[in-house]
């Protein structure tokens, strides 16, 4: 027991009032001081947590317009695609078109008719009309 701290009276007693006066002082200022300090830190704490929170809002929103943006990309690859297939539907049908109209064309020619045959031809259809 030799080794306890002794009641707080007898410990200022003991080193006098004016240094416990002054003891007193230095404490009520380091605690003035760390309330200060912790203030500091409270309002550092919440601009922190502001901060992190709009940052967070921030990072949703782009989250959110990289998936718009990729949603376009596939519709976009998607009409793209639609549209390749659409010409080469196309040029499928024109390439059959042109065929179709070679052989017209070379069955045309082998069936020339002369003046004469047709101007017989059209005086038959014009008695047949009357």
């Amino acid at each position: 027991e030799a080794s306890r701290t002794p009641p707080p009276a007898k410990w200022i007693h003991s080193i006098g009032d004016d240094v416990a006066e002054e003891l007193i002082h230095a404490l009520a200022r380091e605690v003035a001081d760390s309330r200060g300090r912790e203030e500091g830190l409270r309002k550092e704490l919440a601009e922190a947590r502001e901060a992190r929170n709009d940052a967070r809002k921030a990072l949703v929103n782009e989250v959110h317009r990289v998936h718009e943006l990729e949603r376009l990309r596939v519709n976009d690859l998607r009409e793209l695609h639609a549209a390749e297939q659409n010409a080469r539907s196309a040029m499928v049908t024109a390439w059959s078109l042109r065929d179709r109209l070679a052989t017209a064309a070379a069955h045309v020619e082998r069936f020339e008719v002369d003046a004469d045959a047709a101007k017989r031809g059209a005086e038959l259809v014009e008695t047949r009309e009357d």
